[in-house]
């Protein structure tokens, strides 16, 4: 009884030390939100947009940002694109559901915005990705969006 037990105990932290390391899903990043999105933005080949700083982010996401939260949101430069990388992380259910909602409160205004102003770009927002891996939800808006995850993949294992 005593050897089964070794054994069965043995195999256990053989799968822990061997197995167990592969099926991590890497959801983590010694990277900041900025660093993160510059990647994107770079990796996605979005042209012409700008950092949103400070305060002025309450402007395109309504939401109370928690004091030292991590986040970027970088918007186009021309009124006529839709393009934007928004990355926000979070600390627990209540701040990601603030996030969330912002998130789609933003995606829905921009929507309303370019539907007549500019079929191709609404056709971007319809096509935007939202993305949440380890504790950070990404929201973008490119003509290549359907790579986004894929890259946003790449960035979290750096």
């Amino acid at each position: 009884m005593r050897k089964l037990l070794r054994g069965a105990i043995l195999c256990a932290l053989c799968w822990i030390m061997v197995i167990a390391p592969g099926c991590a899903n890497n959801d983590t990043t010694t990277l900041t939100c900025d660093q993160m999105a510059a990647e994107l933005i770079t990796a996605l080949q979005i042209p012409y947009v700008q950092k949103v700083s400070g305060d002025e982010v309450r402007t395109y996401y309504d939401f109370e940002a928690e004091e030292g939260q991590d986040l970027a949101v970088y918007i186009s430069t021309s009124g006529n694109a839709a393009d934007e990388v928004a990355i926000f992380s979070y600390t627990d259910s209540r701040s990601k559901s603030a996030v969330i909602d912002a998130i789609d409160e933003r995606m829905s205004r921009k929507k309303i915005e370019f539907k007549e102003l500019s079929p191709a770009e609404y056709e971007k927002l319809q096509k935007s990705a939202v993305v949440e891996r380890g504790h950070y939800i990404f929201f973008v808006v490119c003509s290549q969006s359907n790579k986004a995850s894929r890259e946003i993949k790449k960035i979290m294992r750096k």
